[in-house]
């Protein structure tokens, strides 16, 4: 009887403490299961939940991070200290510039070979203005001065600027390439030479009518050299030579008519002279070109006689002029 009663209790006891099943209608155990025995036969039932540990594995990581970029940066600032000093005291002591007087003689060389030398002979400024730089080169580099080798590799960059055959305009930007150069590896001296200061607007633009004025007055007294020599050749002797002179006369005379109407035309296409007050150079370049003028003028108008020598004369001095015009163009 008591045993009865006993069990009675504990079947009580476990039916209280028993979880209902939705699905089933039946009781369970939900400290020993997590579903009811038809559950637990169809499979429906859940699997025990296993720990988490990717979520704190996580917060692990990131306190670590944290904790990382606040005492890292100082632990490595008092093991290794900022180069800071070192480098501000390394500027400080070098040089800006080397001192001119040590290379004066090869950089006045330079210096000339830019701006004393005429534009007339170019091929001959250009060996002259690359060995100067060559020279100004290999003592820089042979000075064993700080900064000695990095001036003579910006030197050695204007001589490889230089074309192979050099113009007008390749000799105008060597002599505004030079100074930016000299001044960054030398500073300054009172010796130093300069471009010389360009002429206004204006007057470059009638500088460069002259200019063009003076080339066609060379390529008309070279012409008529050509001709004069052909036709003052002695002609063969017999009895076609009073007709022979005559034929030459005759072409001598319409060549010189033709010449004569161009050098007018030049003439006339002469821009207007500037004043009195313009460069010293210009009014003594346009004066040359004037005298040139009248005479390839006279020439024109003389005979076949003496042609040549006054035709050659009269070349000589329109190359000159020629020549003295590009100077004032691109100085």
């Amino acid at each position: 009887m008591e045993d009865s009663q006993r069990q009675d209790e504990h079947w009580t006891v476990r039916r209280q403490k028993a979880a209902l099943c939705k699905i089933h209608n039946l009781h369970y155990d939900p400290r020993l299961t997590s579903g009811c025995t038809l559950c637990r036969k169809e499979g429906n039932v859940e699997p025990p939940a296993k720990p988490q540990f990717l979520p704190l594995l996580l917060l692990i990581l990131a306190l670590v991070v944290l904790i990382a970029r606040i005492f890292v940066p100082a632990i490595r600032e008092m093991i290794f200290p900022p180069p800071s000093t070192v480098v501000e005291t390394n500027t400080s002591t070098a040089p800006a510039t080397l001192n001119p007087e040590v290379f004066r003689d090869a950089i006045t060389a330079v210096d000339s070979a830019l701006y004393t030398n005429s534009a007339s002979d170019l091929d001959g400024m250009r060996q002259e203005l690359s060995t100067t730089m060559r020279r100004l080169e290999t003592e820089l580099a042979r000075s064993e001065l700080p900064n000695g080798l990095a001036a003579a590799a910006d030197v050695r960059r204007l001589v490889d600027s230089l074309p192979p055959t050099m113009t007008l305009d390749s000799l105008n930007d060597a002599r505004q390439s030079w100074p930016p150069v000299r001044t960054k590896n030398f500073g300054s001296a009172d010796w130093f030479r300069h471009p010389a200061p360009k002429a206004p607007y204006d007057d470059r633009v009638a500088i460069a009518v002259y200019r063009d004025i003076t080339a066609s007055l060379e390529s008309i007294a070279g012409d008529a050299v050509t001709r004069a020599t052909t036709l003052s050749q002695p002609a063969l002797r017999g009895f076609e030579d009073e007709a022979e002179d005559q034929r030459r006369a005759q072409e001598w005379e319409d060549l010189s008519v033709g010449w004569e109407q161009q050098i007018n035309g030049l003439r006339s296409g002469m821009p207007e002279r500037p004043s009195a007050g313009a460069q010293a150079k210009l009014l003594a370049a346009i004066q040359r070109l004037e005298q040139v003028l009248a005479q390839a003028g006279n020439a024109s108008r003389s005979g076949l006689d003496g042609s040549v020598e006054r035709w050659q004369t009269a070349s000589q001095q329109a190359t000159e002029a020629r020549v003295s015009f590009e100077d004032l163009l691109y100085q």
